[in-house]
């Protein structure tokens, strides 16, 4: 359910991708706008979809159901109900994400420094690029998905006491405590513009590391947000 929830934004910018090695290799200068095009798309989705995916993600979990992910409507209240905590969740997400850009690019930045070594320490230096890196990814998973949860509760507690509690009847989080009212309208979605551009720092990590690493697979997956896989 992940991969569909994110494919919106992740296709078009391996669509891009090739788009832009096709037009670079065949000169179609009349296609060029083609890659360019499919890139911005793809950027302009996921930052509207990344406003929702990650308390999709935590509603998912609390549902125990695959295509919980989808629940537009209680997805939506959980965000208009979150508060300005999931902004600041965003922030450290986007933060977070730079020891993995970091990672893709490490032994590029290394330059002349790893020419003496053998190819026994070149792949040892791999490996251990690739554990640490899958360690902190780890590690990074846990606090974030904890945090979010911690907000989606808050969220479904606020909302019961307000318009959208009908919504939650059947919630499992329905016995649980109560608080708050809906937000303003207003703040709401000034809460939902900031997210989006705040969102736009990891589209920049993302574009920029896969100049520095062009394994097309690494458009489909970026594992404090997408599908966890680390090659």
């Amino acid at each position: 359910s992940l991969f569909i929830a994110t494919a919106p934004f992740t296709i078009p910018w391996l669509l891009s991708w090739w788009a832009g090695w096709e037009n670079s290799f065949s000169k179609g200068y009349e296609q060029a706008f083609v890659g360019p095009l499919l890139g911005l798309c793809g950027v302009v989705l996921f930052c509207v979809i990344m406003v929702w995916l990650p308390m999709a993600l935590a509603h998912q979990a609390v549902e125990n159901r695959f295509l919980a992910i989808f629940d537009f409507a209680r997805v939506r209240s959980a965000v208009r109900h979150s508060g300005w905590g999931y902004l600041f969740l965003a922030i450290v997400t986007v933060v977070a994400g730079l020891p993995y850009f970091a990672s893709r690019g490490l032994v590029t930045f290394m330059g002349t420094a790893i020419e003496p070594l053998t190819a026994d320490q070149l792949e040892a230096l791999r490996l251990a690029i690739l554990i640490a890196t899958s360690a902190y990814i780890v590690i990074a998973l846990i606090i974030l998905r904890g945090w979010v949860a911690r907000i989606y509760a808050t969220a479904v507690a606020r909302a019961l006491e307000g318009p959208d509690a009908s919504i939650w009847a059947s919630s499992p989080l329905h016995a649980g405590r109560r608080g708050g009212n809906r937000s303003w309208a207003l703040t709401h979605w000034l809460r939902v513009v900031v997210l989006a551009l705040i969102w736009f720092g990891l589209v920049a990590q993302i574009f920029v590391a896969q100049f520095l690493n062009h394994d097309w697979h690494l458009w489909l997956n970026h594992p404090l947000v997408a599908l966890p896989w680390i090659r």
